[in-house]
């Protein structure tokens, strides 16, 4: 027949609330069962005093339970409420070895619908607050995954299950990274557009299969590396054309190449020019040198011609340290040639005939 326990009301208990249900000391050493019945919208756990043992009841749940011996007193805590139930009892009924113990039923729930109606708000809110932290409000899975979908109150795990295995999609922690995306080894794909208004940090290659345009400044501090063969840095003019500036071609030959203005400047740290690059050839700035390997330089190097003697300028724009002479351009004949160091220098020739010169300053 069994042996009823005393029945418990739970019509005023909240998120919390505790107690104990008190039954007879089992002596047996084959034990006894508890047949439970939460007719309450209250979500219990509970917890077997002498076993440690503990579970989760739903509100409406109807249970089994074997007990061992020394049992006595399983205790209740309330983890969640439902409002509107019909009944708001914790019953349940002992039965000792021997006797028959019913099937609490398929589904084991109680068939009075508890809960009844679920209320929202004016904006169609799903409202569960004041639990404490950590309480499971949503658990989904499947048949084989039971843990797909874990809503808690102060965090949560989503995952979706793809052939038999279960991949991470969302994570909200309650500590360190607020929110993860995906799970490693796994690709998460965005669709659209997506905008960072923070830092962006990869800790692992990136990979860009399309255009990176970039409004800012790109900082880089290591090298930057092209991984394909003979690609080319490009820049637009004030036009907006796109112009090649510098690559390496298939002979391993580094060209720097001229914009529009087919001009490259070489500057200082001022952004004064000290030498340039045009159609026609090298310029150097006014008032720089040119130093060769070996340490030795000039600073200008003009031409100039006549023909006998007297006062020639040497175009040099300054007093020359070296004059150079090819003495004699008349054909099959030849004379001695000599001149001052000065910008306008004195010429004297041994013959009176047309002679070219080159004024050098060194600088």
């Amino acid at each position: 027949m069994g042996t009823s326990i005393i029945p418990i009301d739970l019509s005023t208990a909240v998120v919390g609330s505790t107690g104990d249900i008190n039954i007879p000391t089992v002596t047996s050493e084959e034990g006894y069962h508890l047949l439970l019945f939460n007719e309450s919208g209250c979500g219990l756990k509970l917890r077997f005093y002498e076993s440690g043992d503990t579970d989760n009841i739903p509100a409406g749940g109807w249970r089994k339970y074997p007990l061992i011996p020394g049992e006595d007193t399983i205790t209740w805590t309330v983890i969640y409420t439902l409002p509107n139930a019909p009944v708001s009892l914790l019953i349940g009924t002992i039965y000792k070895p021997g006797e028959k113990v019913p099937d609490v039923g398929t589904l084991g729930n109680s068939p009075i619908s508890i809960g009844g109606t679920v209320n929202t708000s004016s904006v169609q809110t799903l409202s569960n607050e004041t639990s404490v932290l950590g309480t499971k409000i949503i658990d989904i899975g499947t048949l084989t995954i039971g843990d797909l979908l874990d809503i808690f109150n102060d965090h949560f795990l989503w995952k979706v299950q793809q052939a038999g295995v279960a991949h991470q999609v969302l994570a909200g922690n309650t500590s360190g990274v607020p929110l993860q995306i995906g799970q490693a080894g796994d690709i998460s794909e965005v669709l659209g557009n997506m905008k960072v208004d923070g830092t962006l940090e990869s800790v692992g290659a990136a990979t860009l299969d399309s255009t990176l345009d970039v409004t800012g400044i790109i900082t880089a501090n290591n090298d930057i590396n092209f991984g394909a063969n003979n690609l080319h840095i490009v820049g637009k003019d004030s036009g907006g054309t796109a112009r090649q500036i510098l690559y390496l071609d298939s002979g391993n030959t580094t060209i720097l190449r001229m914009g529009g203005s087919q001009k490259i400047s070489f500057q200082d740290n001022t952004g004064a020019e000290q030498a340039k690059v045009d159609t026609s050839g090298v310029v150097i700035g006014t008032g720089n040198i040119i130093t060769l390997e070996d340490g030795s330089h000039f600073k200008r190097l003009h031409a100039f011609s006549g023909t006998g003697d007297g006062t020639f300028n040497t175009n040099a724009g300054a007093t020359p340290d070296m004059l150079a002479f090819d003495p004699c351009t008349v054909s099959g004949s030849s004379q001695t040639i000599g001149g001052t160091l000065a910008s306008s220098s004195v010429i004297k020739t041994g013959g009176g005939l047309a002679w070219n010169g080159t004024a050098t300053v060194h600088g």
